[in-house]
């Protein structure tokens, strides 16, 4: 940390120059919302696949991430654009601000809008299963990136039973992907699979069974996860830092 420190004020990242003085400041809150800036871009420009953002539309992540299996409109989002192309998943992406949802994670964010980075994968039915998997991967693989521990990431099942009252219509499954700290974890990210109703193919001639998988990200939460990454790590009074995180996670340091 005293090299880290020493480095931080060698190359004045700690100060402001003001007039003919020199101020000694760490705009904590700033550079965190600068780094929450820059992993919802990243996000953004996750998968290969085209996507559709869905700006002006509101479809609810209210309550839990598996609140939306029991939204009676649900299938109208994707029923049009899917009988006219089902040789490709059809990705859904955006952004919800949800001010009245309630923290129930490690961290009780003293905030009043949540924002949840929420991305949908409407596909075949026979090839929901390979689809979930990799997803699993794909972003454990990501958020790993933005550790200096990588082994803290973990993928953890999730009972939906536990989430939704009564019994679901279909088939579901749903894990986590947790980092983990010393006594407790932080939930970076729920993905959910779900078979849903069948719907007609383009010339109305035979079902075709659609399943989704839905990734959720509370940013706010996910933020904090990765910058209090660099100091539990386990290594007593060291700090790692991430390449990417270092100018952000330096600032946890004085504090």
């Amino acid at each position: 940390m005293k090299r880290a420190l020493e480095l931080l004020r060698e190359s004045e990242y700690l100060k402001s120059c003001q007039g003919d003085s020199i101020v000694t400041y760490a705009k904590f809150l700033k550079n965190g919302r600068i780094f929450k800036e820059e992993l919802c871009n990243s996000w953004k420009l996750l998968g290969s696949c085209s996507k559709l953002e869905l700006e002006n539309i509101t479809i609810p992540v209210e309550g839990n991430c598996l609140s939306f299996l029991q939204y009676q409109n649900f299938a109208k989002y994707f029923h049009k654009e899917f009988k006219s192309n089902i040789s490709q998943p059809i990705v859904f992406q955006r952004i919800n601000l949800d001010p009245k949802r309630k923290q129930d994670s490690l961290l009780q964010i003293k905030s009043s809008n949540t924002v949840s980075l929420v991305r949908d994968y409407f596909i075949h039915s026979s090839r929901a299963r390979d689809t979930y998997y990799n997803i699993q991967r794909e972003r454990k693989i990501w958020w790993m990136r933005y550790s200096a521990d990588p082994s803290r990431y973990v993928v953890g099942t999730l009972d939906p039973s536990k989430y939704i009252e009564g019994c679901l219509e279909n088939y579901c499954q749903a894990v986590t992907i947790k980092s983990l700290f010393s006594d407790d974890a932080i939930i970076m990210e729920t993905i959910v699979w779900a078979e849903l109703n069948p719907t007609r193919n383009v010339n109305n001639i035979s079902n075709i069974g659609v399943s989704v998988v839905r990734s959720v990200v509370d940013l706010n939460l996910a933020t904090i996860g990765l910058l209090l990454d660099s100091a539990a790590h386990g290594c007593g009074r060291n700090v790692k830092v991430n390449q990417k995180l270092a100018p952000y996670q330096c600032l946890l340091m004085p504090y």
